[in-house]
């Protein structure tokens, strides 16, 4: 773990992107922190920790369809944390896809799916189907995560189709 390294997400491991990159390593940089590892006030409540007095949480940029600010702190800059989250220690191990999950949610939701081989993954709002390629998903792969990432962006796209929610902003990225 280095300062120096792209800065990422303490619980989750999510690197973060854009200008919060720049920020972070700007901060980390300013006040000699010594972790590249952040958590936003409420990742740090739920996991009993403090701010140590005196320092200040970043300002960061988030994007969803409206800018909004959001302000995390520095491990370094804590006290009180569980010993998973202190430096050097892994990160948590990510979830499974658990397909039996999304797969009750693609049946209950009534949407065409046909899978293709070399086909792109797309949700077809005049067909209103989703297109995906052939996967195989006998482990927890990478390839089991997009599919699980891909079909669950497709229902949300899905469930703006005219016979549904009727959102036109919903079907088309």
């Amino acid at each position: 773990e280095h300062p120096a390294a792209v800065p990422e997400h303490a619980l989750t491991g999510q690197s973060f992107t854009g200008i919060n990159v720049l920020l972070l390593w700007q901060a980390a940089k300013r006040y000699s922190l010594n972790s590249n590892r952040w958590l936003t006030g409420d990742d740090l409540r739920q996991a009993g920790g403090t701010v140590i007095p005196g320092q200040k949480p970043v300002t960061l940029v988030r994007y969803r369809p409206a800018l909004s600010l959001m302000k995390v702190i520095n491990l370094a800059q804590c006290e009180g944390l569980p010993d998973a989250l202190q430096p050097g220690w892994p990160l948590p191990p990510q979830p499974a896809v658990n397909r039996g999950v999304i797969s009750s949610l693609v049946t209950a939701s009534g949407i065409p799916v046909v899978f293709r081989e070399g086909t792109r993954p797309v949700y077809r709002p005049l067909h209103d189907r989703i297109e995906l390629p052939t996967v195989n998903c006998g482990g927890s792969g990478e390839s089991c995560i997009m599919y699980g990432d891909e079909m669950l962006r497709f229902l949300v796209q899905a469930s703006g189709h005219p016979q549904r929610l009727n959102r036109y902003g919903l079907t088309v990225d």
